[in-house]
């Protein structure tokens, strides 16, 4: 890695001890702030879980999530050197996205994409490699029984296997058994019970949904909040083929992963718009990941000017989604 000993409030933010205190209390802090404006609103709480809460129950429950969520995600060493402050990132972002703040459903379905990841990262060249890709490819075929949407990660599930170097015969029967071993057991409660049809019905029925696509332009928040994050992503992509870190083929992998699988969901938004609330939430982390690698990995002057401009940017989509939020 190249570093340069300029004392840039970029290296001292990014090397502090207590920068991720600092975005924690951020978040919270903004967090409360869209909760309370939502409240005074007298906006309607998302459901969750088929249950009707109160607003501030929903958006603690969220917040709660994500927590966990960030906690996991500070667990994966996808960059070299030490990132403490990824899971407080994390929570800085998600709290940017004021949208997100009081969907609880949303983040849960965030926790559970960010499991399937660490899963996922584990199907890399090792002894019985077959038995993670089953595993992995199980716990997708699962989520996609109470998520259609899920189905939108089986591509990058295969994409993923073929990027690691551990695809072959083997690993994709072991994937495709994976797959189908849910639905086999979903069959064959049916059968047993007939009364499940219903069920199955609204399972093909929702996968279905999920996989018309149309191409809508999103909203002016949307707008502004995936021009931020495709500048990020491209220029995460620049750094990563112009730089050898990190130095290990296998992190390189998972880096490569997740800057491919962002840009992915990021395009996937422009055809899938009534879900686009939701593939927001899915790239936070990998937007987090891509973040904490640009400013992690150089100290110098155009990196500070382009920390600086990062969290100029930051705010403007927060303001953007709080102006939404406040007329519409």
């Amino acid at each position: 890695m190249l570093y340069n000993n300029s004392n840039t409030f970029q290296k001292r933010f990014v090397t502090g001890r207590f920068t991720l205190t600092i975005l924690l209390v951020g978040a919270t802090l903004l967090w409360l702030i869209g909760v309370l404006g939502r409240i005074a609103l007298g906006d309607a709480p998302h459901s969750f879980l088929s249950f009707s809460l109160p607003l501030w129950i929903c958006g603690v429950l969220a917040f709660g999530i994500y927590m966990v969520t960030a906690f996991i995600l500070n667990s994966f060493v996808i960059i070299e050197g030490r990132t403490p402050w990824l899971g407080g990132l994390f929570m800085w972002l998600a709290a940017c996205s004021l949208v997100l703040q009081c969907n609880a459903a949303v983040a849960l379905s965030v926790f559970a994409a960010v499991l399937l990841l660490a899963l996922l990262v584990g199907c890399y060249p090792r002894a019985n490699v077959q038995k993670w890709v089953y595993s992995a490819f199980l716990s997708l075929s699962l989520a996609v029984l109470f998520m259609s949407q899920y189905i939108y990660l089986l591509p990058l599930f295969f994409i993923y296997i073929a990027m690691t170097g551990v695809i072959g015969i083997r690993t994709v029967m072991a994937a495709l058994l994976g797959i189908a071993t849910p639905l086999w057991f979903l069959y064959c409660i049916e059968v047993v019970f007939p009364e499940m049809e219903l069920f199955c019905d609204n399972l093909i029925g929702g996968i279905d949904t999920a996989l018309l696509f149309a191409f809508v332009v999103p909203s002016l928040p949307f707008l502004v909040s995936m021009a931020v994050e495709l500048v990020v992503l491209l220029w995460a992509a620049v750094v990563f083929v112009s730089s050898t870190s990190p130095a290990k083929p296998l992190m390189r992998r998972m880096l490569l992963f997740v800057i491919c699988a962002n840009i992915c969901l990021w395009i996937l938004s422009w055809f899938a718009n009534d879900n686009i609330e939701l593939l927001s939430a899915w790239r936070l982390p990998g937007f987090a990941i891509s973040v904490a690698y640009i400013f992690s990995l150089r100290f110098n002057k155009f990196y500070n000017i382009a920390f600086w401009i990062f969290n100029i940017m930051c705010i403007a989509v927060t303001a953007v989604f709080g102006v939404w939020i406040w007329i519409f």
